[in-house]
């Protein structure tokens, strides 16, 4: 088909120029994209230090732990020091996924310093594997007021000594129950309002026995253990312990708690004891 010359000539310098615009415009972005690398790269917008506040042992350990993610880039090409583009959130589950003693971390930026603020966990008692002691080797555990143990009891008796806490047994096929629960936490607490209603009530346990079925073998300081179920209401099994041992037909016997096998409190208002 015929085009007349000025037409030709028209389309061809629209084409030129398109092809002009496409560079420039590529150009720009480079330009812009690499003057973007570079000035991540700038101190003015670089982390310089990790403060790690709180009471904590493993300051040291956490701040390196802390420099890792921060030599990292983002698409091979961003520094994640960067005071714009650290990996808060990984960051923090890190610290808590590596030391299980912190109940929780927050990182915050102050200037071009983080800080990193954390809580360790307080121990509330100690989680031996049935027959644990026995075993050449086997390890105790700390857990917290959750039930979540984070610990070896090796590890903290020296800070701060775990000989005062209770201590929990049950069965477990886990070789290291680390980073898990002693029991669900709705079941936890339930055990830790019935022992905090034995401990009101002048019973202080040191041992907390977790049967096969489920039901708890407690024993006490000054000798004794009874036997609970976990949805025995704890106020009227203390009631019915009380009651028992004040009763004539316990006493003129010359039984005590601590003289007995064991009180059996899981059965409502029927209790059972088992003599020596």
């Amino acid at each position: 088909m015929y085009r007349p010359p000025r037409v030709s000539r028209l389309r061809h310098q629209r084409r030129k120029q398109g092809i002009v615009r496409a560079t420039l415009f590529l150009l720009l972005f480079i330009s812009i994209a690499v003057a973007a690398v570079y000035f991540s790269y700038h101190p003015i917008f670089s982390i310089q230090s990790i403060n790690v506040e709180g009471d904590t042992m493993a300051a040291a350990a956490v701040t390196a732990l802390l420099e890792e993610p921060l030599e990292e880039k983002l698409f091979y090409l961003f520094p994640k020091r960067n005071i714009f583009l650290y990996p808060v959130d990984r960051m923090e589950a890190l610290v808590l996924d590596t030391f299980p003693m912190l109940s929780s971390v927050h990182i915050d930026r102050e200037g071009k310093v983080l800080a990193v603020t954390t809580e360790e966990r307080i121990p509330f008692g100690v989680f031996c594997p049935e027959d644990a002691e026995a075993e050449p080797g086997a390890e105790c555990f700390v857990l917290d007021k959750d039930g979540y143990i984070f610990a070896t009891e090796a590890s903290i008796t020296i800070s701060t000594g775990t000989g005062s806490l209770p201590r929990f047994e049950k069965k477990t096929t886990t070789l290291s129950p680390l980073k898990t629960t002693f029991l669900p936490v709705s079941i936890f607490e339930k055990l830790k309002e019935i022992l905090a209603t034995l401990f009101a009530a002048g019973f202080a346990p040191v041992l907390v026995v977790v049967e096969e079925a489920g039901d708890y073998r407690i024993t006490f300081k000054d000798g004794g253990t009874v036997l609970l179920s976990p949805d025995r209401d704890p106020t009227l099994a203390v009631e019915a312990l009380d009651l028992l041992l004040k009763s004539d037909e316990f006493t003129k016997k010359g039984y005590s708690l601590n003289t007995v096998e064991y009180v059996d409190l899981r059965f409502g208002g029927k209790i059972y004891y088992k003599p020596r």
